[in-house]
Order: structure tokens, then C-alpha cells, then sequence
């Protein structure tokens, strides 16, 4: 969480910059309703793509769609979560042109996740304990344990997005959202392998909330 935040605090300094010395009329002689944006943190394993559309100067809906992936290991398939977050944004400075300023969002999100991991579990008691090779009497271990999840949540968030030049559209957002609804499933042990609802760790709030964030740059038109 503290290197997220970092990475935006950094980012935006630049960004903020940058669009200082850009942002003038002459170089936004016009105004696009539209737009279509890529996530820069492909390279890290985050694909996302974005598009934007202006209802009002001030209001616009968003289609947000992303997958996230990484490499686990050599002997592992690929973890992987792939989301879908529409969005409404309301932007509160009166800029010229559409989709621009600083904006606060309300979205809601569909997440589906996949991961690999290992464990030991009981299948008298159901018991499944993660990331532990402890073998206590009944329990059996387990190297290749497949973690399914699928989770909706809601919330809300804040950005800026940034005509830099003519075309060329930057935005920075982030949101805070809480599961309403989660389940998940072991795969391929014979305990908790059917769809439940999953138990929250109140000392996790991973474990019930969801925190997407976008770094884009796209095309407006």
C-alpha cells in the first residue's frame, strides 16, 4: 500500500509539471468528448484499457477493464485477476473542454481471481491452512493448492486526468471499494472446494476490500 501511494504522490509531481508547461490554448485549440487509454504499468503485468465518454463539461461515464498477471514459478501456472469497473466521474474544475481537472468517481467492480499457492488441509475437519508445510496428525500436504475467487464491490475514489497536448491524455486515479458480495473455493483439494462465502480477516482488509488504481495515457477524439 505505502509504495502505491508513493508511486502516485511521485507521478503526479511529474505529471503536474509537464502539464504546467503544456496546458496553454495554444496547444488545446479544441475540446474531445471522448477518449480511449492504456495502462503504462504493462510492463510490470498490469494491461488495462480505458474509455471515457462526456455526458456533461463536468460529467462523464468510464469502462474500466483490466487483467493483472504474474509469473509464480517455474513448476506453477500463471497467477492472474481480470476486473471490470464501470464509472461515473463528476470533474469539479470548470476547464475548458471535456474530461479534464481533477474528478471524484463512484464505481462499482467485478473481480476475478486465480492464484496458486501451498498448504496442508484435514479433510475430516475441512480445515485448509495456507502457506504452511506444518503437518499436524490428520493433515495432508499439498504444493499445488489453487485459490478461486470472484468478489462485486462498490465505492468511491479521486483523480486528474490531463490534456497534455492535442491529443494526448494522462490520468491518475484511485478508488476505495468494499465487497458486497465474495466467494470463493480450493479447486483441487477435497476440502472447501465449492463456491462459499469466504471468512474475513479483520486484521486484513485485503481480504474484503479492493483498491484499484490507474495510471493511463491514451487519445482523446
Amino acid at each position: 500500500m505505502k509504495t502505491i501511494f508513493l508511486s502516485i504522490i511521485l507521478l503526479t509531481t511529474s505529471i503536474n509539471c509537464f502539464a504546467q508547461s503544456a496546458d496553454t490554448s495554444d496547444v488545446i485549440p479544441k475540446s474531445y468528448k471522448n477518449n480511449i487509454q492504456v495502462g503504462v504499468l504493462a510492463p510490470a503485468g498490469l494491461f488495462v484499457l480505458q474509455f471515457e465518454h462526456a455526458l456533461t463539461k463536468r460529467i462523464s461515464y468510464t469502462t474500466i477493464a483490466d487483467c493483472e498477471y504474474h509469473y509464480y514459478s517455474k513448476d506453477h501456472p500463471i497467477d492472474y485477476a481480470i476486473g471490470l469497473m464501470p464509472q461515473l466521474r463528476w470533474y469539479t474544475q470548470k476547464k475548458k473542454g471535456y474530461n479534464q481537472g481533477f474528478y471524484i468517481s463512484v464505481a462499482a467492480s467485478t473481480l476475478y481471481e486465480q492464484s496458486y499457492t501451498f498448504g496442508s488441509y484435514n479433510p475430516q475437519t475441512s480445515d485448509i491452512r495456507l502457506n504452511s508445510g506444518y503437518l499436524q496428525s490428520g493433515y495432508y500436504y499439498e504444493d499445488n493448492i489453487i485459490k478461486q475467487q470472484f468478489g462485486l464491490y462498490a465505492g468511491a475514489g479521486f483523480g486528474y486526468q490531463w490534456l497534455v497536448t492535442k491529443r494526448l491524455i494522462i490520468d491518475l486515479g484511485y478508488n476505495i471499494q468494499y465487497a458486497f458480495f465474495q466467494r470463493e473455493r480450493f479447486k483441487n483439494v477435497p476440502v472447501q472446494n465449492e463456491w462459499q462465502k469466504p471468512d474475513h480477516n479483520a486484521n486484513d482488509i485485503n481480504t474484503y476490500m479492493y483498491f484499484p488504481f490507474q495510471i493511463n495515457i491514451g487519445y482523446a477524439f
